[in-house]
């Protein structure tokens, strides 16, 4: 009778754990905010313990993986942490961005591909978060466009070279902190320096602009003004920086505004909807003409 009942103890012990480690799921939306109904769901996530960790699957509702990684703990865990290697997809199945995650940091070589293909567009390297180099690639044979070195961060000094198609550097700009205009220098195939207007790109970049476009006020007030810090994400206590990319036309206006470096659906969701309001911008210019020019933004969110 007593080794009857140890057994029972140990088997409704085993239960308690299991109950305690069983998969989540969430549902949400099409614009990635977390929903309460499966009926008005896009996109399904769940959350599996596998050991110490927590394996993160995230699909449409049509079944197409669009995001699988690791976890420290359940999204409803406050210590929620991405650690391992995340792969994220488009909703057509396409990878779009894969590398690996310390402690909720990118952390080492993340590589980011072209919509419609599987070519590499971009080679980011990371430490603990902080971006050292960018390499960008041409999407029809994979030759090296532009390449920037950081001192810290992605908004610190740097240094970048830009490439013609057969490899010799087109133009080197050295972007300083706290000076306005970047230094620019240009050269012809030959190596020889040449003037600038010489040199043309078909849409203009961070690494490869004599002036970038800026808000004409103050952007940090207007972050903090319109940011909606979404609910769930304040009870999970996730918080950081989310990198959006976007595009400053002629006129100032902003468009394709897109998700570079995400922390969450819901916190993501919020910065593309708040950078997509934005006011006009004072566009970008190269050799005295006004030109389109891509921007990346961070979006802060910080819980009290």
């Amino acid at each position: 009778m007593y080794k009857l009942l140890i057994a029972l103890l140990v088997s409704v012990a085993a239960c308690s754990i299991a109950n305690a480690q069983k998969a989540e799921v969430k549902y949400y939306d099409e614009h990635k905010l977390l929903c309460d109904k499966a009926a008005a769901a896009r996109y399904i996530a769940t959350f599996t313990p596998a050991g110490d960790m927590w394996v993160v699957t995230e699909m449409t509702t049509d079944s197409t993986v669009v995001m699988e990684g690791m976890l420290t703990a359940p999204e409803g865990n406050k210590e929620h942490l991405r650690n391992g290697r995340f792969v994220f997809y488009s909703d057509s199945g396409l990878k779009t961005r894969e590398g690996n995650y310390i402690a909720g940091a990118k952390d080492g070589r993340w590589l980011f591909y072209y919509d419609r293909s599987n070519a590499v567009e971009a080679e980011i390297d990371y430490t603990r978060g902080a971006m050292t180099r960018c390499r960008r690639y041409t999407a029809e044979d994979g030759k090296l466009l532009q390449e920037q070195y950081y001192t810290s961060s992605r908004l610190d000094s740097s240094i970048a070279y830009a490439y013609y198609a057969d490899g010799p550097v087109k133009r080197t700009i050295l972007t300083i902190s706290g000076v306005d205009s970047p230094i620019v220098q240009c050269y012809g195939l030959s190596g020889a320096d040449t003037p600038c207007v010489a040199v043309t790109d078909t849409l203009l970049s961070p690494t490869a602009s004599e002036k970038m476009p800026a808000a004409p006020y103050d952007i940090t007030a207007y972050l903090s003004e319109h940011l909606h810090y979404p609910e769930s994400a304040i009870k999970t206590h996730i918080q950081g920086n989310v990198i959006v990319r976007f595009v400053v036309n002629e006129d100032g206006s902003i468009t394709d505004v897109q998700i570079e470096d995400g922390l969450s659906p819901e916190l993501d969701a919020e910065a593309v909807k708040v950078v997509s309001a934005m006011p006009k911008w004072t566009p970008g210019m190269r050799d005295g003409k006004i030109v389109r020019a891509v921007v990346t933004l961070p979006v802060t969110f910080a819980l009290p």
